[in-house]
């Protein structure tokens, strides 16, 4: 008699070959759905949106369509027009060249991130129809501490973005959601988020349009940051067959 035993092991995968260890975004509000007050004009970020604040004096804005009709609707704005990239909600802001003037959005992480796990980083940009410039540099800066100032430009420190849009690939379009993504190794510790232009005029691509004419505006929609380090494979359990096979039977 012979014993054959059948053993079959389930193993989760997903696109980045294993299950990561936590599928969550840490990103809180990250679609931008959830507010305090419904926005009623432009410059409304800081105190409308619940979760994110705005880093400097600057002035983002907050569209949703719980402030239907303009100005600071979804789809329709009093700026133009554009659906979200999903939900009802999405913020927008200014990227000029230069120092003088720059907006940004920032958010506190649900949690640190962890030291040597990587994480992926994701989000949705499309450009204003009525921009007067399209840039390449759109990109996020992780980090410990907020980088914060009472200024209107650049932020203290000149902090560079881990994860940018590729230098040279300008976003031009006006319609469809362009996807930024990358990774981080992260160092430990980080919980703060930043958002927006963040290069220096040197590192940027800035292409002129001919039909714009609000400067360089971008919307943002649908901001994640995951952890995708791979779990190591830990057989915790596993399901048998005995079959018997008579040899001898004659």
């Amino acid at each position: 008699m012979s014993i054959k035993i059948k053993l079959i092991l389930f193993f989760l995968t997903s696109c980045f070959g294993l299950f990561p260890i936590a599928a969550q975004s840490l990103v809180p509000n990250n679609g931008f759905e959830n507010f305090i007050v419904c926005p009623i004009g432009f410059s409304e970020f800081t105190g409308k949106i619940s979760n994110w604040q705005n880093p400097n004096t600057a002035t983002p804005d907050y569209m949703n369509a719980c402030a239907n009709p303009n100005p600071a609707g979804m789809p329709k704005n009093g700026i133009g027009y554009q659906v979200a990239h999903s939900g009802n909600g999405y913020t927008g802001i200014y990227t000029f060249s230069g120092t003088t003037y720059r907006e940004f959005i920032q958010v506190q992480l649900i949690s640190p991130l962890i030291a040597s796990h990587t994480y992926y980083f994701s989000m949705y940009v499309v450009l204003h129809n009525k921009s007067q410039t399209a840039i390449d540099d759109l990109g996020a800066y992780i980090s410990v501490t907020a980088p914060n100032t009472t200024g209107l430009g650049m932020l203290p420190g000149l902090p560079y973005p881990q994860i940018s849009n590729p230098y040279g690939s300008v976003i031009t379009d006006t319609l469809n959601w362009t996807l930024v993504e990358g990774t981080y190794i992260a160092t430990g510790g980080e919980k703060f988020l930043t958002l927006g232009h963040l290069k220096n005029d040197v590192s940027t691509t800035y292409l002129p349009l001919p039909y714009g004419t609000v400067g360089a505006y971008y919307y943002i929609d649908d901001v994640n940051l995951i952890d995708i380090t791979l779990l190591p494979i830990t057989l915790i359990d596993f399901s048998g067959t005995l079959q018997t096979d008579d040899l001898n039977n004659s």
